[in-house]
């Protein structure tokens, strides 16, 4: 196996939502430590054991045998999750955060069902890509259990925020998508539906005090993108505007949501 064949996640969205909630998980926390460190590279390695997986799941590439593809995807498979385990140990072991196998066992219980995804072609389908969404950023109360000790209501306020607004924006490029390709308006049809619910439902955790109202603000840019989308509709799509636009957003939303982070608390 040829090092461009090393089995390694390559959708950068994935990774954006991997990332940016143990980013702001971190922060919330307010501490940098070895323990931090450690939560990294485990996270990393987890995050990259699926990638074998998916490739095993979507079959063997023509012209290689299927005995040594196979073995090759468990070497790699193992590798990741062993290095994994390597970094969670010291976890487990020295700063005694035994809830981390909690969240991972969360994380890992989606994994069935995108596998299957992948299996059946439906990989890139709304309802799969939402789920990748809410497992992908537990990466944030992880972060923040990680600095603080404590898996409490903020831990899930975090996990909230970011769900919502990762999810939401899986909905936006369904949108787009799905705009152009059936060349209707943006604001409609399932991903639109989806994405107003997910809006709504934060504003409504709000009213009942659940999320203080502050955490609206992070979310107060998508409606107007989604608007100004629809104003601005165009039967061109333009794959890496679209891209530069939702990292110019998410990183406006790392912003907004350290900002009412601070405000809260």
């Amino acid at each position: 196996m040829r090092w461009g064949e090393v089995p390694f996640p390559k959708e950068h969205g994935g990774w954006a939502i991997f990332l940016i909630p143990l980013l702001i998980g971190t922060a919330a926390g307010g501490k940098f430590t070895g323990s931090t460190v450690l939560f990294v590279f485990a996270a990393l390695f987890a995050f990259t054991a699926r990638a074998p997986l998916v490739s095993m799941v979507l079959g063997v590439p023509a012209g290689k045998s299927p005995e040594v593809w196979r073995r090759n995807l468990w070497i790699w498979f193992l590798t990741y999750s062993g290095m994994s385990l390597l970094f969670l140990f010291p976890l487990l072991a020295l700063y005694q955060r035994p809830l981390l196998l909690l969240i991972g066992g969360a994380g890992l219980s989606f994994l069935p069902f995108h596998l299957r995804a992948v299996r059946e072609r439906r990989d890139r389908a709304l309802s799969n890509q939402l789920l990748a969404a809410v497992g992908l950023t537990l990466t944030a109360p992880g972060a923040y259990y990680v600095a603080t000790g404590v898996l409490d209501s903020r831990a899930l306020i975090l996990w909230i925020l970011n769900a919502a607004f990762f999810g939401s924006e899986v909905c936006y490029v369904q949108m787009r998508v799905q705009s152009l390709r059936l060349r209707r308006p943006i604001l409609r049809g399932t991903a639109c539906t989806a994405f107003a619910a997910i809006l709504a439902g934060v504003f409504v955790l709000s009213l009942f005090s659940f999320l203080p109202p502050a955490f609206l603000l992070p979310f107060v840019p998508s409606p107007l993108k989604a608007l100004w989308s629809a104003l601005k509709s165009s039967r061109r799509f333009q794959i890496k505007r679209l891209g530069w636009l939702g990292v110019a957003h998410a990183m406006g939303f790392v912003g907004l949501c350290l900002l009412s982070w601070s405000l809260v608390y």
